[in-house]
């Protein structure tokens, strides 16, 4: 999108969980987003930034 906003459901599919779990990490303050007119909106750079900080790292077995 130009504006760099993502609809729940983009946000869904980035994720590959349903839109109601995507809901439920919203409103326990999980997932970055603002709220537009009563609608959720998500700013792409922000939930990108999400993913990366919420990466778990593997380690080696020796």
């Amino acid at each position: 999108m130009d504006n760099g906003f993502l609809t729940i459901n983009e946000v869904s599919e980035k994720l590959n969980v349903s839109p109601s779990w995507v809901y439920k990490k919203c409103k326990a303050g999980i997932i970055p987003h603002v709220r537009i007119g009563g609608m959720l909106r998500f700013v792409g750079k922000d939930v990108d930034a999400w993913i990366v900080a919420h990466k778990v790292k593997g380690c080696m077995k020796v």
